[in-house]
């Protein structure tokens, strides 16, 4: 008669769980991931974190664009989301001052900023990108201040846009909120 078949079934499943805990499992067999969206801004390319982003829109999104007078010119207007007016940036006007050819292959990406959201123009999706390594600072930066860290994937390093240092920059989040 084995060990088990002499003990009483509670006591049975006592040990069964806490020899097989959920938390011993998950940090045995679970490994953290970063993903990113890769994107292109004009030329650069870079990783968004996909907790920020809500949603990726084709550009037929453009053609209910409201053009909204006397903003900036990186903000190229409002469209109607859901029922709700969503502003749209040109991230590559704001920070490399070359508004965005829009083509078939340009996207709105809809970032959650906590308390609001706004949709983004961008080149070109580049599919995504996940990593073991996280986003390390990088203070050598030419795309302040949105971008700080760098990421390698793949053998290869990325700029990481900081999406949270974008939507608490005054200028970005004044236009962005005055219209919601």
């Amino acid at each position: 008669m084995d060990s088990l078949s002499s003990k009483h079934p509670l006591l049975i499943l006592k040990e069964l769980e806490h020899r097989f805990s959920p938390t011993d499992l998950a940090s045995s067999t679970q490994q953290v991931y970063w993903t990113g969206l890769a994107v292109k801004f004009d030329s650069q390319s870079f990783v968004i974190d996909t907790n920020y982003i809500q949603e990726i829109l084709l550009m037929n999104a453009i053609e209910s664009l409201s053009r909204v007078p006397g903003t900036q010119t990186w903000f190229k207007g409002l469209i109607s989301l859901y029922g709700q007016a969503l502003p749209i940036v040109d991230l590559s006007e704001l920070m490399f001052q070359k508004p965005t050819v829009v083509s078939d292959t340009s996207r709105i990406l809809v970032l959650n900023f906590g308390d609001f959201s706004n949709g983004i123009l961008i080149n070109k999706s580049l599919g995504l990108k996940r990593t073991q390594n996280q986003p390390q600072d990088n203070a050598e930066t030419e795309v302040a201040p949105y971008r700080r860290e760098k990421i390698s994937i793949d053998n290869e390093t990325w700029q990481v846009l900081n999406i949270s240092k974008l939507g608490s920059d005054p200028s970005f989040r004044n236009t962005a909120t005055t219209f919601c």
